[in-house]
């Protein structure tokens, strides 16, 4: 081979090399979005999440009936969630699904 040559051949391997890498990523990525695709696993994975949403509004509830402010009984909430080693026991959680489930809101006072 002539030696002006060598670098586009050594430049259109690189091409190539990097061609099949790609598609043998995106190959991967195929396999792993059909394995993720199982409908028993997505029901599993929100009947889960389902019942978080419900652990998390049971206990603020029960907070705020015991007539505790809205900040302490999140703070509480995320405790007694944390006393229970769950997974998700963080404050950013908690908090989004208190507002998801409208438990944040300020009550409107309305004029007479």
């Amino acid at each position: 081979m002539p030696a002006g040559m060598i670098g586009g051949f050594v430049s259109l391997l690189q091409s190539l090399h990097g061609f099949f890498r790609f598609a043998e990523m995106k190959e991967r990525v195929l396999k792993c979005q059909e394995q993720a695709v199982d409908a028993l696993e997505i029901e599993k994975r929100q009947q889960i999440h389902a019942t978080f949403q419900k652990k998390v509004c049971e206990i603020f509830d029960a907070l705020i009936g015991q007539g505790l402010e809205r900040k302490e009984a999140v703070k509480r909430t995320g405790q007694a969630l944390r006393e229970q080693n769950h997974p998700w026991a963080n404050r950013d959680s908690v908090l989004h699904v208190l507002r998801a489930a409208g438990r944040l809101r300020r009550k409107e006072v309305k004029p007479n």
